[in-house]
């Protein structure tokens, strides 16, 4: 009786990790993140790092319809199918050829990879890169994000339906065109 227990404990545990799609990141996340490693020679840190699949997104959803949250924040989360997220601590600075070093690594591995990028920034050792990719039919449907600041290096990725999410997100700042 206490093996059956034992083992409808683990499976009800096993499923429900399963079935929210909480699991670390993708293999492309991963390729971004050492290469940002390898190329800036410095330690790292991991703080945070996890990936939410569609599952976890309709947990997520349901939990949002319950509490207070604006309709907009609803919405958004209905359009998304997968994010990633990871943030990593250094402690060492990085020198601006570095920076701009890992700006062209990322660059030729994103680009190759059918990648656009849309803005490119940096300053002194910090560096900002977001791409995006579409479909055959030019719908917005990736966002891959790299932020490499004086204590932390961050990257964030989301897949969905993107170009449903930019109207949410103009109405929330007030902007108008």
């Amino acid at each position: 009786m206490k093996t059956k227990l034992i083992l409808a404990s683990l499976l009800l545990i096993f499923s429900g990790i399963f079935f929210l799609g909480c699991f670390g990141v993708d293999s492309n996340f991963s390729k971004i993140k050492n290469e940002v490693f390898s190329t800036v020679g410095v330690q790292f840190n991991k703080d945070i790092e996890f990936g939410i699949g569609p599952a976890g997104l309709s947990f997520v959803s349901v939990v949002v319809n319950i509490s207070d949250a604006d309709v907009e924040t609803c919405e958004i989360i209905r359009h998304l199918s997968k994010v990633q997220i990871g943030v990593y601590k250094k402690y060492q600075p990085v020198s601006r050829l570095a920076a701009i070093q890992i700006l062209r690594n990322i660059d030729d591995r994103m680009l190759s990879g059918g990648w656009s990028c849309i803005v490119k920034d940096y300053d002194k050792s910090d560096v900002s890169t977001i791409y995006v990719k579409h479909t055959e039919d030019s719908k917005l449907r990736e966002l891959f994000i790299v932020n490499l600041s004086k204590d932390e290096l961050t990257i964030v990725n989301l897949k969905g339906r993107l170009d449903e999410v930019i109207p949410f997100i103009i109405k929330d700042k007030n902007m108008s065109f």
